[in-house]
């Protein structure tokens, strides 16, 4: 898993424990058609929004503003036209995933303005329903050693 860091995000595949304990005692065709499988998988899942859930400030932080300064940025940025309420969901976080490179070094990487907030533990985002990456994957671990055990099938039956 890959740290939040500055606007980019993402899940490296030879950093995955669980696979790798699998993959290295398959042949490199393998691996690869395995890494492929499971990266298709994890997009799919990664451009899945949570379901929306009307939560406030107060009701996580005990307050809706954490300092005057804050108090100030947020209704110079309303005023200015910055920021709009209601917040209208844009589906650019979801939009942002894409896979770059290619076999065992595939990565999944968003570098959408925000995503390093969604999946990198915003109180207030989790308390929406969005989760860490780390939660993520680890929740369809017994999904991603299926997926490998196929392509391992699958690479066979091609024999």
């Amino acid at each position: 898993m890959t740290p939040p860091s500055g606007d980019l995000i993402g899940i490296d595949f030879e950093n995955e424990e669980f696979i790798q304990t699998v993959l290295p005692r398959l042949p490199q065709k393998i691996r690869d058609q395995a890494t492929d499988d499971v990266a298709e998988y994890l997009l799919n899942v990664m451009r899945a929004y949570p379901p929306y859930r009307k939560v406030t400030r107060t009701s996580v932080y005990g307050q809706p503003f954490q300092s005057d300064r804050q108090r100030r940025w947020f209704f110079a940025s309303l005023d200015s036209g910055e920021l709009q309420v209601p917040y209208q969901r844009t589906q650019g976080v979801s939009r942002g995933w894409e896979i770059i490179g290619s076999g065992e070094s595939k990565i999944l990487v968003n570098e959408a303005p925000g995503a390093q907030y969604a999946y990198g533990g915003n109180r207030l985002l989790a308390a929406i329903g969005w989760k860490r990456l780390a939660v993520m994957v680890s929740e369809r671990q017994a999904k991603i050693k299926t997926i490998i055990a196929a392509a391992v099938k699958k690479a066979m039956r091609k024999r």
